[in-house]
């Protein structure tokens, strides 16, 4: 029964310990006036694997928690159209709160940092 306590005291230190590790969420903002799906990309450049496609409406976020900071790649499909994508753009996080918008111009979609367009 002893052994079971400190089994438990040490599982519950380990616990507390990692608690204090860096995490956050990453914010996608759908800043565009058409509703757009967000797929994650991961794999090699010629095996593409495709995550769970994510519909935004306009002005819509779309929040994902990671433990610590990391690389992703996503790409951005019109609503209507998913047969191709508009734009498909690797982000980058560091440990804290990300935020990353979607903006659409004349010379195409592209996802920005939204932390670093506000400094």
């Amino acid at each position: 029964m002893r052994w079971m306590m400190r089994s438990l005291l040490a599982l519950s230190a380990c616990l507390a310990a990692s608690s204090d590790a860096a995490a956050g969420w990453i914010v996608i903002k759908n800043e565009t006036k058409q509703a757009l799906v967000v797929v994650e990309i991961a794999g090699t450049p010629n095996r593409p694997i495709q995550g769970k496609p994510v519909k935004i409406q306009p002005g819509e976020t779309y929040r994902e928690f990671q433990p610590g900071t990391g690389q992703k790649t996503f790409a951005i499909y019109d609503a209507g159209k998913l047969n191709a994508p508009l734009a498909q753009q690797t982000i980058t996080w560091r440990i804290e709160d990300s935020t990353f918008s979607i903006l659409s111009d004349v010379k195409g979609t592209k996802l920005i940092n939204g932390d670093l367009a506000k400094k």
